[in-house]
């Protein structure tokens, strides 16, 4: 149940950041830089791209886990997962205040990860 716990957890982490990746730079980034051509966009890129790093590396490894890992090794990687995803959901809603899905995806994956890290 543990190494389920830690998939889900790790995989909805990715989603959330290949999905926050491309969603972002195909419907935000991309009409800006149409929009004003002179101006540089590569570090509005570069940050937006940072966010998705930040979901992408804990999921990541929390896939990887339970194969490449000790137990309590995995168990502290969880709850270092389940801290930056909690964090990454409530900057998210309060910046959205609450009207953006990607709250409650950063949650459910914060709370994944702790049950995978108290399992």
């Amino acid at each position: 149940m543990q190494d389920a716990l830690f998939g889900f957890a790790g995989g909805l982490g990715v989603a959330a950041a290949l999905i926050h990746g491309w969603l972002g730079d195909s419907r935000i980034v991309a009409p800006l830089a149409a929009a004003a051509p002179g101006f540089r966009f590569r570090t509005l890129r570069a940050v937006w791209f940072l966010s998705a790093l930040y979901w992408f590396a804990p999921g990541a490894l929390l896939l990887a886990a339970p194969f490449a890992l000790d137990a309590p090794v995995a168990r502290a990687l969880a709850l270092a997962a389940a801290f930056a995803y909690a964090a990454g959901a409530a900057a998210n809603a309060w910046a959205f205040r609450l009207r953006h899905f990607g709250a409650a995806i950063l949650g459910l994956a914060a709370a994944l990860s702790a049950a995978a890290a108290l399992a």
